[in-house]
């Protein structure tokens, strides 16, 4: 019995190391290449064709990342989306205290996010946040990451660099704000698995998502509006 409960919680530190270790990876820059390191300008051009054509570089460079995570043990991909999480939410954070973000402008954000988190969802969830997390590196948010690390240390550092790319942290937030809006993330998602096995096998959990999207409280309102007071006793 001890010896069970052991290997159960090695298996799910080992998943949560190899979760976080792509993370990582990803953010790192590791599958990015160089001809992807694309001059501002051009990535406006793409954002401007669609949320989709702006994306699919990422979702192209990290394609077999996803195929792999899809086989994941439920733990292992809820400890990415975690991790993803906290990391997107960690960038957001250093730019709303630069100004560039309002405290309003996340809400939206987190309701979504709220939506990956959920059990019917988490391959879907996983997914994209690879996908994001790939496009973000692909823009250079890693140097934003290692500011934030180095903490009141690289102030003036993080300064001069924001100063010298501000297009590019627009751009920045505008794949977070274009992706995590649910019409730009539905678009991404019939883009990318339309044609993919995953997308033939779950419809039904896919179109369930996209109404969840447009209303991540839509479960809570349909229960309230089915709920009836108990006579009381």
């Amino acid at each position: 019995m001890t010896s069970s409960i052991y290997n159960q919680k090695w298996t799910h530190y080992k998943d949560q190391c190899e979760a976080e270790a792509l993370l990582e990876d990803i953010w790192s820059g590791r599958y990015v290449q160089a001809d992807l390191i694309l001059e501002a300008d051009y990535q406006k051009q793409l954002l401007e064709e669609g949320v989709g054509s702006f994306f699919s570089n990422a979702f192209s460079a990290v394609k077999s990342k996803i195929e792999d995570a899809n086989e994941w043990a439920d733990n292992k991909m809820q400890s990415f989306i975690k991790a993803g999480v906290e990391k997107l939410w960690d960038l957001l954070q250093f730019l709303r205290d630069r100004g560039f973000l309002k405290k309003y402008q996340t809400r939206n954000m987190q309701d979504v996010v709220s939506v990956f988190k959920r059990p019917e969802y988490l391959k879907l969830g996983s997914s994209m946040l690879i996908v994001l997390s790939q496009k973000l590196a692909e823009l250079g948010a890693k140097a934003l990451l290692d500011f934030m690390a180095g903490g009141a240390g690289t102030a003036a550092k993080a300064a001069n660099w924001i100063q010298e790319n501000v297009e590019k942290i627009k751009l920045i937030l505008e794949a977070v704000k274009s992706f995590l809006d649910p019409k730009g993330l539905i678009s991404v998602l019939w883009d990318f698995l339309k044609v993919s096995k995953f997308w033939q096998e779950n419809q039904d959990t896919i179109n369930n998502l996209k109404n969840d999207l447009e209303d991540p409280h839509r479960a809570f309102k349909a229960g309230f509006a089915n709920w009836t007071p108990q006579p009381s006793t």
